[in-house]
């Protein structure tokens, strides 16, 4: 377990159970960071007395941070589903669903009131930047540091929207060139991954919405603006799965295109071979009196007969421009 006291003053480590002398006039708020083993200490670490009701839940919660995840069916699968849950007066829990760089999620829970914030692992915080924040007087309570980890949750889902369109971008121009199987599996997955940050991001709104009605209530509205940037991201993302589907729609009209193009010159070759087919079929009857069949250049005319088919067959087709 790990203790820190957090306020203007900056991010100060605790060795004793108090906090520093001075602490709380200027705002500020207890950070304890606890190791998922160390969930035993946590009604101690919520500094308030622990009911049936709150024993309960605090035990269903502890069985959802220590169920496996379940395998992803898809790539737009939520394994961590994000949410607000109001436990008692003063006392919340909060799930987010964080995205590394691969686009892999992790979860970041806390518990959360106006004096504490008990979080559950770094959930892939650093302290030097909670250090730096604290030192230009940007975590004066507990609610900035949840409204500084869901900016950052936030930037994680902008930056994979981001790496997706560039992804999208050269699809499409591969797709223009020649389309290839792999594309239509590339366009299935981005496809699916889309959906996964649309639903992330929707939670995350409604999460955000909740904490600022809760903040609201005690005189703090700053949370406006993460909801706004949140709302403004959500509809980026609306609009990314529409390129999505147009770009498998793409997709597939290149491939009828290229399906018409084969059947045009099946079809060219067709009425090419057509009169070249009927002449063999004439001169192929099994009758004595045919004309030329007797004669020595009888072949001779024949294969030149086929050549001028297909040179006027030919000429016509550029005249009439079915060859483009």
């Amino acid at each position: 377990m790990e203790r820190y006291w957090v306020d203007r003053g900056g991010f100060r480590p605790l060795t004793g159970e108090s906090p520093p002398a001075g602490a709380g006039r200027a705002g500020g708020f207890l950070l304890t960071v606890l190791a998922p083993e160390e969930w035993g200490q946590l009604p101690k670490v919520l500094n308030r007395e622990v009911d049936e009701p709150l024993a309960q839940t605090l035990t269903r919660l502890q069985e959802q941070v220590d169920q496996a995840y379940q395998p992803r069916r898809n790539q737009g699968f939520l394994g961590i589903h994000p949410g607000a849950e109001k436990l008692v007066p003063g006392l919340s829990y909060v799930c987010y669903r964080g995205l590394d760089k691969e686009g892999k999620e992790y979860p970041i829970r806390f518990f959360l009131s106006r004096e504490s914030f008990v979080l559950l692992g770094w959930g892939g915080l650093k302290r030097e930047q909670l250090e730096e924040r604290a030192g230009r007087g940007l975590l004066v309570y507990a609610s900035h540091l949840a409204q500084f980890i869901g900016s950052r949750v936030l930037e994680e889902h902008r930056t994979l929207v981001e790496r997706f369109e560039d992804q999208m971008d050269l699809i499409e121009e591969g797709i223009l060139k020649a389309p290839k199987q792999w594309q239509q599996s590339r366009i299935l997955t981005l496809h699916q991954r889309v959906v996964g940050l649309k639903k992330s991001l929707n939670a995350h709104l409604s999460v955000y919405i909740r904490i600022a009605n809760l903040e609201e209530a005690r005189g703090q509205s700053d949370w406006q603006e993460l909801v706004q940037d949140t709302q403004r991201e959500l509809e980026n993302v609306r609009q990314t799965h529409e390129l999505v589907e147009n770009l498998r729609e793409a997709y597939q009209t290149a491939l009828d295109n290229r399906a018409n193009d084969i059947m045009k010159i099946l079809t060219l070759l067709a009425t090419v071979l057509l009169p070249i087919n009927l002449l063999t079929s004439f001169f192929g009857m099994n009758f004595e009196n045919m004309p030329l069949i007797h004669r020595s250049y009888g072949m001779v005319f024949f294969y030149v007969m086929c050549v001028l088919i297909i040179a006027a067959s030919l000429w016509l087709f550029h005249k009439m421009k079915w060859q483009k």
